[in-house]
Parts: C-alpha cells; sequence; structure tokens
C-alpha cells in the first residue's frame, strides 16, 4: 500500500511552479517542493494546506482504498466497479497497433486516477520508463473519446458514466 492516504496540488506563491502536498498514513506530511524534498523541513505549502483540513485530516476516519486491479474478458476498456472496488482492467488487446495504444494510455489513465503511482503501473503493465503521468495524460488528451471499433464498454451490470471532475475524465463506473 502507498505510503500517501491523499494529496493536494499547491501553486507556489510566485504562481510559476505547482507542488503536490501529501498526507501519509502515520500522521507525516511531504511536498513536492524543494525545502522538504532536500531538507525534510515543513515547508509553506504544508502549512497551507494543514491551516485548511487541520494537523490531522479526516481522512484518516475513512482513509481510501485502492482498487484492486483485475483482469477480465467483460469488459473492453478500464471500468471501476464500486460496489466491489475493483478497477476491471480488458485482459485481450485489438488488432490494429493504433488501437492498443489507445486502450493501455486510457487502461494507464484509469489507473492513474484510482489511485496508482507510475511506477506501479510500470510495474504492473509490463512498460518501460517512457510512460510517465505526463505521457499517458498528454496522450489521453490528444485521444479524446475516440474508440476503435469493436471495443465500447460492457453493457451488462448496468454500467453508467461518471461526470467529469476538474482533473478526471469521464470514466466507466459500475454502480
Amino acid at each position: 500500500m502507498s505510503r500517501w492516504l491523499t494529496s493536494w496540488s499547491v501553486t507556489s506563491s510566485t504562481g510559476v511552479h505547482k507542488y503536490k502536498v501529501s498526507y501519509g498514513q502515520d500522521g507525516s506530511w511531504g511536498c513536492s517542493c524543494p525545502i522538504w524534498k532536500y531538507k525534510r523541513n515543513e515547508c509553506k505549502h504544508i502549512k497551507e494546506i494543514i491551516s485548511q483540513v487541520g494537523r490531522h485530516p479526516s481522512v484518516l476516519d475513512s482513509p481510501y482504498q485502492k482498487p484492486m486491479y483485475v483482469l477480465s474478458d467483460e469488459v473492453n476498456v478500464p471500468i471501476f466497479d464500486e460496489r466491489t472496488n475493483e478497477l476491471r482492467i480488458p485482459r485481450g488487446y485489438p488488432n490494429r497497433r493504433s488501437d492498443q495504444d489507445w486502450l493501455e494510455t486510457h487502461i494507464c489513465f484509469a489507473m492513474l486516477n484510482n489511485g496508482f503511482s507510475i511506477r506501479e503501473i510500470r510495474s504492473i503493465r509490463g512498460l518501460d520508463a517512457t510512460w510517465t503521468t505526463k505521457k499517458v495524460e498528454r496522450d489521453f488528451k490528444s485521444m479524446g473519446d475516440f474508440q476503435p471499433d469493436g471495443w465500447y464498454p460492457s453493457k451488462s451490470e448496468g454500467t453508467s458514466r461518471k461526470k467529469p471532475t476538474s482533473k478526471i475524465r469521464e470514466l466507466m463506473i459500475i454502480k
């Protein structure tokens, strides 16, 4: 399980950089800024988040559990099942290379949005180091909602669409 329970994005005081402030399982805080990365001192970004959510956010009362990664013959796109907390991943691949790239990008994007780190994704999916979070997000955005012929979500078990949020695009959800 990941060390961090939750995280927030904080813009630097200059507005040039964005840093990730995280809250850990052991009650510790971390930040991606140089002050915390290299000196392990509580930085102003951590202090800003603490001032908003408190030193021990309520995330401890109901910690997020990363969904189980499940290969499935029943789906053609990644689908998150809220009832079982499973991220169902298609077992097979389309025949055309461009369709394979589309599917792999969408699988990686779904995994990123369900709490998997890019390192975990590369390990689980057998991908090389060229697969980065930025690459996945960039490729997902450029590919849009195109779906290769014959690769549509299964209609079994009553699938529905989740409304998109600021960072998370539409993903298939089973309720």
